[in-house]
């Protein structure tokens, strides 16, 4: 049960790592976005001034001053989108560091590493049920269960006790020292027979709860 315990908490560390891998991974995209959102509309801005200029001279229709405006607005309202998404990944992030949500983070690189290539899919298979701590878990469960009823049958066997003692205060010297066994026969077979049963039914309870 301990070993079962320890998979548990294998199980909620592994996904504490996923979670902060995600949220960093997250704000650096959001930064890289906000970047990006921001060039895109200085380069905006300049052609909505050139179109203006042109269709004040006649050489271009309103269409083309008109359609830059719009897209001014979409990057604005993409910026707002992300600006809130940043203020939510922060947040995040300032929560698995057990910080206030609002705190600053300092911000991420330029790049990160990405892998060049995804490994085998067996490999990967073949890793994650070999590493998966809550697969060990539910084993390490099962071996519990399986030890919890085979130790609630061994209380039908008789129960061997021996024992030896030295006395000085007996005035006779074959009076101060005793050997003994004692033996505990179980005859309350009833009793012993809702022990096994109750050993079963602890071990399909677990299972069902893992399934």
């Amino acid at each position: 049960e301990a070993q079962s315990a320890r998979g548990d908490i294998e199980t909620v560390r592994h996904g504490l790592i996923r979670e902060a891998k995600l949220a960093y991974f997250e704000l650096w995209y959001v930064f890289r976005a906000l970047e990006i959102n921001a060039i895109n509309q200085s380069l905006l801005e300049d052609f909505q001034r050139i179109a203006e200029s042109k269709y004040a001279s006649g050489t271009v229709s309103k269409q083309d001053a008109l359609q830059a405006e719009v897209e001014r607005e979409h990057l604005a309202h993409q910026q707002i989108v992300l600006n809130r998404l940043l203020e939510v990944t922060r947040a995040r992030i300032n929560l698995l560091l057990n910080r206030t949500p609002e705190s600053n983070l300092p911000p991420p690189p330029d790049d990160v590493e990405t892998p060049t290539a995804l490994p085998d899919l067996n490999l990967l298979l073949e890793t994650a049920l070999g590493t998966r701590p809550e697969l060990r878990a539910i084993q390490y469960e099962e071996e519990a269960k399986d030890a919890g009823v085979r130790l609630a049958r061994k209380e039908y066997r008789p129960d061997f006790k021996a024992m030896a003692r030295y006395n000085s205060m007996w005035s006779n010297d074959e009076h101060r020292f005793m050997i003994g066994v004692g033996l505990n026969i179980p005859i309350q077979l009833g009793r012993r027979r809702g022990a096994v049963d109750e050993a079963r039914a602890v071990g399909r309870d677990r299972h069902q709860r893992e399934i």
